[in-house]
């Protein structure tokens, strides 16, 4: 390295190479995504069902504190191009006061047929809100305006302190879009 600092080209490049990688780094491209919710409820037995329904807001389908499960599956938004890659569904859940620890699984469907579990029995511990998280390839489905999501709750059965449910404030689909990238400078 120090012959190469020696020459007039050695430090040309050794310079370059410092600043390329410098304004390499300063910008960063990031896939396009867009956010989506639950639209509409189209079956099942969550209580309130259409509290799920938009942005989080704190206000909770289904039932705290009782050892009765709950299943429901919801329509979500449509996206606005052709999805791509990795497509991420978040659940935020809660869980009664009981002792109890519910759980909630989540499945993806299109157009009312099983396609896939995205996320098994997740242990649901907070009692003021966390998120459940599943993901799918894209090429799993063929319609992206079909795409639907199921929340299995199975709740606790015991004695009346240990029962205990979850209750779900939203569903957000986080979908990566094709072709679309958004190159965000930090200078």
């Amino acid at each position: 390295m120090h012959a190469i600092l020696k020459k007039p080209l050695g430090k040309f490049l050794v310079a370059f190479f410092i600043i390329a990688s410098f304004l390499f780094l300063q910008n960063q491209v990031l896939a396009a995504t867009e956010t989506m919710w639950a639209s509409s409820h189209i079956t099942g037995t969550f209580t309130n069902p259409d509290n799920a329904l938009n942005a989080t807001d704190a206000v909770w389908a289904g039932q705290l504190n009782t050892n009765t499960s709950q299943t429901s599956r919801w329509a979500m938004g449509n996206p606005s191009s052709t999805i791509n890659s990795t497509q991420t569904i978040n659940v935020v859940a809660r869980k009664g006061s009981n002792s109890g620890t519910p759980t909630i699984a989540i499945n993806l469907y299109e157009n009312s047929v099983l396609v896939q579990s995205i996320a098994g029995a997740t242990s649901i511990t907070s009692t003021t809100g966390q998120t459940v998280t599943g993901t799918f390839d894209a090429s799993v489905i063929t319609d992206p305006t079909s795409v639907e999501i199921e929340v299995v709750m199975t709740a606790v059965g015991g004695s009346p302190s240990t029962r205990n449910s979850a209750q779900i404030d939203s569903i957000e689909w986080v979908a990566t879009l094709l072709g679309a990238a958004t190159t965000i400078a930090d200078g």
